[in-house]
């Protein structure tokens, strides 16, 4: 959690000191509105972005997003796709039962690639890509994780060493953003909010008991025999958001 929060803070200093620019020097000062190079809603020019996510790295991967300015209104949608490894951030706060690190009974040998989604409708204050803006979002993350019960452990008959659990987060979040001069073909989208994940996920229960230390097979003395079943686990968290996209207008 100290990492997520010195990464939270490392990335609103650095968009400050950013848009304070604006103040001191000419190419980041924002133009009049009435001036014929600037954007506005009735300008075919700067109503798309394409932008990759730097926060995703957070969760494992980036995402590719593309952003449409409504013509005549003060809304703009996007939609996203990327490809995750194992959800560092969102897979953290219950790391014992995901199994992120070795423990005991089974290890992690490998996670397998999955998929992010993000969806939304941005609310913007100036009606053009850029200023200040509220939005809403939905995203989804989803990825399996390989497990591997320890080789010093004797299975039941009929279990398997490897096991598949499963991972899928879905999110609804509220955020305020703030995105660069929209003169600029330039793209910086900083934004902060809160929200819900609804999960659904498997963990993997494994029951150890002693082999009888006195059996006549030499193989089962002095050793434990273990059981591994997977369960499937619903939750709902309530969660901080954070997100930065940097791209491109056109």
């Amino acid at each position: 959690m100290k990492k997520f929060l010195f990464l939270s803070i490392s990335l609103i200093a650095f968009t400050q000191f950013v848009f304070a620019q604006d103040d001191s020097l000419d190419v980041f000062r924002t133009p009049p509105k009435n001036s014929a190079n600037t954007i506005n809603s009735n300008s075919n020019n700067g109503k798309n972005v394409l932008s990759i996510s730097l926060a995703h790295l957070g969760r494992g991967g980036t995402m590719l997003t593309y952003e449409r300015y409504i013509n005549n209104t003060p809304f703009s949608v996007y939609a996203g796709l990327g490809v995750m490894s194992i959800d560092v951030i969102g897979q953290w706060s219950f790391q014992d039962e995901l199994y992120l690190f070795d423990n005991e009974e089974a290890s992690r040998t490998s996670v397998g690639l999955g998929r992010t989604v993000d969806l939304g409708l941005k609310y913007l204050f100036d009606r053009e890509i850029g200023g200040d803006y509220i939005g809403v979002g939905y995203s989804s993350y989803s990825n399996v994780i390989n497990l591997k019960v320890d080789r010093d452990f004797l299975l039941e008959p009929g279990e398997s060493s490897a096991h598949k659990l499963n991972y899928n987060s879905r999110e609804l979040k509220f955020v305020y953003g703030f995105i660069n001069d929209a003169e600029r073909t330039y793209y910086s989208d900083f934004n902060l909010g809160v929200g819900v994940r609804f999960l659904d996920y498997q963990i993997l229960e494994v029951n150890a008991t002693n082999a009888n230390p006195y059996s006549s097979t030499s193989t089962w003395n002095n050793k434990t025999i273990i059981t591994a079943e997977k369960k499937f686990q619903t939750n709902i968290k309530f969660w901080p958001f954070i997100g930065w996209k940097i791209g491109a207008r056109f």
